[in-house]
């Protein structure tokens, strides 16, 4: 698509809004400017699909279910099917207009046992019809899941600017995101939480998220990407150094509002990973340290002096580590864990079913709702049984083996930063998936998909006719 084809197509998206909204009014008009701009984006996927995956990327934040329950059900069945056919499309497409061969895939044994279990332990689901649905969308996810990771190793292979365009993505995403946690966090602090939208029961930031948690585990998987983007050189990303540094300062400022235990372990965790990988470059990096500090320091100071009650929970989730044995949150997540065990002996192999712990946990254990495991481990124990843990163990070892690579390889190279950030995020999601499931987090497949092309780059980087993935 030539220059004038696309300043053409923006000037008709600009128009199309601005004539919306003169003529239509404000509801009516934003509905045509919406469908403007989606006609618009669908003449740039007719010429660049790889569009598709940006707006993909950019979108994981935005999670929320819908107020109505109807359509909200209608949705979360619909989401993996969609993404699921826009995944193979976009493959497909790649794949003849780049000329991408389709060749193995990191990871491609323990992600397609981790799908074989997830199939196996359909044996196991009732044949109930509410249970059955919930056993088809967790199925359905994870497969449109691992298809999506398919599609970004592939095209991160395909081009030099995959690299940059993916990273741009995210980084767009993550603003998105913290547009919405201020928003939350300013409610917060008026005592306006339980009537704010971006904030759940009135005491927890959720942003553009369903739950606090998962917004936690978005924030470090992003916070440390843009780390390493800020240790890198420039030019890897279209934003400027200085948007890296405020967004680094705004993400930490949300984090602390979300209230989560597991977060501010798994953050603290890739804080000391990211400071042992970047001491070359110490410059950057205490500059970033002093952001972290100042931020998270004026945060907490306020949070814990603040007398308006809505912050009250993010007061106790900040006093919790000086006093674990009586943290109720910890408490409960201790009993949680220990009634899971209950479910793991029964469907020891294939598990009680993909997505049906919850059913399981209210039919055999009599809570009403029943819960999820809060552990990643158990949770697909329990779920898809020792098949899916055997999955989960030989995926951790792989990646683990690529981090060393990658560090290895990376040490006084340009992507050393880089490398550095995408550890420190990995590292960080995997502490925090001890208190919550994070199989579905599209951040983590994001973050497999990056280091296993980054290992590979790092290794390849002797010989740039096989190396795409360029940092200078």
């Amino acid at each position: 698509m030539t220059a004038s084809t696309r300043s053409g197509l923006a000037t008709i998206a600009v128009a199309g809004v601005v004539g919306a909204l003169a003529a239509l009014g404000w509801k009516t008009g934003l509905a045509f400017a919406a469908l403007v701009v989606v006609g618009a984006f669908l003449v740039v996927l007719a010429h660049r699909p790889e569009f598709a995956l940006y707006a993909y990327i950019a979108a994981i934040p935005l999670q929320k279910s819908p107020d109505l329950p109807v359509v909200g059900t209608k949705l979360t069945v619909a989401e993996p099917l969609l993404a699921l056919g826009l995944g193979l499309l976009i493959l497909r497409a790649l794949a003849s207009k780049r000329g991408v061969k389709l060749t193995r895939v990191p990871y491609q044994g323990p992600i397609g046992l981790l799908l074989i279990a997830t199939l196996l332990s359909a044996l196991s689901v009732p044949n109930v019809k509410e249970v059955w649905i919930a056993y088809l969308v967790e199925a359905g996810t994870l497969f449109s899941l691992a298809v999506m990771y398919v599609v970004m190793v592939y095209h991160l292979r395909s081009s030099p600017k995959a690299l940059g365009n993916v990273l741009a993505a995210l980084v767009l995403g993550l603003l998105i995101s913290e547009v919405a946690g201020v928003v939350g966090s300013y409610d917060l602090l008026r005592g306006q939480g339980p009537s704010s939208a971006f904030v759940y029961e009135g005491f927890r930031v959720i942003g553009t998220f369903r739950n606090p948690n998962a917004l936690a585990s978005f924030y470090m998987a992003g916070l440390f990407i843009v780390a390493g983007l800020w240790l890198s050189p420039p030019g890897l990303t279209p934003w400027p150094r200085w948007s890296l540094v405020g967004c680094f300062l705004v993400g930490c400022l949300v984090l602390v509002a979300t209230g989560s235990r597991g977060g501010y372990v798994g953050f603290t965790a890739g804080i000391g990973m990211l400071s042992l990988l970047a001491r070359r470059f110490r410059g950057r990096l205490s500059v970033l340290m002093f952001l972290l500090v100042l931020s998270s320091a004026t945060a907490i100071a306020f949070t814990l002096t603040e007398a308006v009650t809505s912050v009250s929970y993010l007061a106790s989730a900040l006093k919790a580590f000086t006093s674990l044995a009586s943290d109720l949150e910890l408490q409960g997540r201790f009993t949680i864990w220990g009634e899971v065990w209950p479910v793991i002996t029964a469907h020891p192999v294939v598990g009680a079913g993909a997505g049906t712990l919850r059913f399981v946990t209210e039919t055999q254990l009599g809570i009403e709702g029943g819960f999820e495991a809060h552990n990643t481990p158990l949770g697909i124990t329990a779920e898809t049984g020792a098949i899916g843990l055997a999955a989960l163990l030989w995926l951790a070892v792989a990646v683990t083996r690529d981090m060393a690579r990658a560090i290895h390889v990376s040490r006084g190279t340009a992507r050393q930063g880089l490398v550095a950030g995408l550890v420190a995020a990995t590292i960080a999601i995997g502490v925090d998936s001890l208190s919550q499931n994070i199989q579905r987090h599209r951040q983590l497949w994001l973050l497999l998909a990056l280091n296993a092309v980054m290992a590979t780059a790092s290794v390849a980087r002797s010989n740039p006719d096989v190396d795409p993935v360029r940092v200078r």
